[in-house]
């Protein structure tokens, strides 16, 4: 059965993009963070033993924490960069704190609101995900396209949707049934 378009109308909520996009994203904050503790402890860790016990005081030893200390760096830096995307992206989303309009056609998707229009063939979803709470359909690159669930219009809506991702998506797809 071919399914026509469907409108979900959404009101940006930035704190909820930011926890769409921390759970979803390729590298999580969460596991930034974790990453980036267990690292920082195997520097201290490494730096203590190297300056108490004098036998353990090798060349190679001061490569190891070097290594460490870099590891530790480009965690760091990942960190950063990737919390200040979030950030920037969610301001995007809700720079306007205007509703957004997302058309949902066999064609892609069509986003609209007062200052921003965009649209994307279904070719550049890599990837869409539903969870309890949301539908994130995730464009080439890193960037997100969130739309929660509680502003799909009821249930035979939300089935009506699905039907017509499962029918025109190309990338991978991960639906609840």
């Amino acid at each position: 059965m071919e399914v026509g378009s469907i409108e979900v109308v959404v009101e940006p909520d930035a704190a909820e993009y930011r926890r769409v996009l921390s759970e979803r994203a390729h590298f999580t904050i969460k596991n930034l963070r974790y990453g980036l503790g267990v690292l920082g402890a195997a520097v201290i860790i490494w730096t203590i033993n190297t300056l108490v016990i004098p036998d353990f005081d090798g060349p190679w030893h001061r490569t190891i924490l070097l290594g460490l200390s870099i590891a530790c760096a480009s965690f760091l830096f990942v960190y950063v960069a990737f919390n200040h995307s979030i950030r920037q992206q969610a301001n995007k989303w809700t720079g306007t704190g205007e509703p957004i309009t997302y058309s949902l056609s066999p064609k892609g998707i069509k986003s609209s609101s007062k200052l921003l229009i965009w649209e994307s063939p279904w070719s550049r979803f890599t990837h869409i995900v539903e969870t309890d709470s949301d539908l994130l359909f995730i464009v080439e690159g890193n960037d997100f396209v969130p739309i929660p669930k509680r502003f799909v219009s009821g249930q035979t809506a939300l089935e009506q949707l699905r039907r017509l991702i499962l029918s025109n998506a190309k990338g991978t797809v991960d639906l609840m049934s």
